[in-house]
């Protein structure tokens, strides 16, 4: 026997499961190619339990929908949906929110399309939930709707995620008794208002509610902008809370009363971690400029503060020299 024929006769006799486990760490392009390596490889790529969806302008969305039902229908895992710019596009079918057996979901839409949760809405599997620049129909109640679908999260991430009335949103929150997510270990979170014009009007409204949803969190990451909707009045206690990172950009001043309140209602935080980027150093042609800095909580709350403030006051002075 040719080594060429016992190559292909060992691959022949590796089992279905080990197939699909090494596949599911390639991207479905790649994972495709396998089907020329033997008999046993040629559909197994279709049976990948990772499916990861990226459009490009111009491409005809129609029968993307199509495609996402037939995963589902075969119990795909890990589903990633990333389409910000394509034709025909109405958004994830309704069977993405009915998914018994999503583990992780992960969409981005922008202004491609806008989610209707209308109807049943039940992910009883899943642990890890990114939304990036994503819409809702109902807007946030739209938002507490999903969450409240996810009874095991662990993980969330939230970016660019914008709604002009939080008012509205936790008016209609008795709609949807959402859990209080008591495995959630991360989550990262850039939340803020939609538009300068609402922010003058001061309608962003109140997100007490959303902050006790995921007061459980262990490790929670901040875009400093998140501070913004973030009510010091009405601060939650982050009991579990150890980790703590606050990424932060030059320009707009960070909402130290936010920050403070945060740091205050979270008795058992561990460490900090503050993260300044300055953007102002591209237009200038140089490398982006970054200054990070680890706090460890001891039991000196005061002069913890004064240091975290210190620091930020002269990170900004720093920059603006430069």
């Amino acid at each position: 026997m040719s080594a060429r024929k016992r190559i292909a006769s060992g691959l022949d006799n590796l089992p279905q499961s080990l197939l699909c486990d090494i596949l599911s760490f390639l991207p479905i392009k790649f994972a495709a190619t396998t089907s020329v390596l033997s008999k046993s490889w040629r559909y197994a790529w279709a049976f990948s339990p990772n499916l990861s969806f990226r459009y490009d302008e111009g491409v005809d969305g129609a029968p993307v929908g199509g495609w996402i039902r037939y995963a589902l229908k075969y119990k795909v895992l890990d589903l990633e949906i990333q389409i910000y710019i394509l034709n025909n596009w109405s958004g994830p079918p309704r069977d993405v929110f009915v998914s018994k057996e999503l583990v992780r979901l992960e969409i981005g839409t922008g202004d491609c399309c806008i989610i209707d949760l209308e109807g049943d809405c039940n992910l009883p599997s899943l642990k890890i939930l990114r939304l990036d620049d994503v819409q809702f129909k109902d807007g946030c109640t739209g938002l507490l709707k999903l969450l409240s679908s996810c009874p095991v999260l662990e993980e969330l991430a939230m970016v660019d995620m914008r709604w002009h009335d939080w008012d509205v949103c936790y008016d209609n929150a008795s709609k949807y008794p959402t859990t209080n997510f008591d495995k959630l270990v991360w989550a990262k979170l850039k939340l803020g208002r939609k538009a300068k014009q609402e922010e003058e009007e001061n309608v962003a409204g109140d997100v007490t509610d959303f902050w006790k949803v995921i007061s459980n969190v262990e490790i929670l990451v901040l875009k400093s902008e998140t501070l913004e909707v973030l009510t010091e009045d009405h601060m939650p206690v982050f009991k579990n809370l150890s980790q703590l990172t606050i990424e932060k950009k030059t320009g707009p001043k960070l909402k130290w009363e936010s920050l403070q309140s945060l740091l205050n209602n979270s008795p058992n935080l561990e460490t900090l971690f503050l993260k300044v980027t300055n953007h102002a150093s591209w237009r200038f042609g140089q490398p982006l400029q970054k200054v990070s800095k680890k706090f460890e909580c001891g039991e000196d709350k005061e002069s913890f503060m004064e240091d975290v403030k210190q620091f930020l006051e002269e990170v900004e002075m720093t920059f603006e020299e430069e």
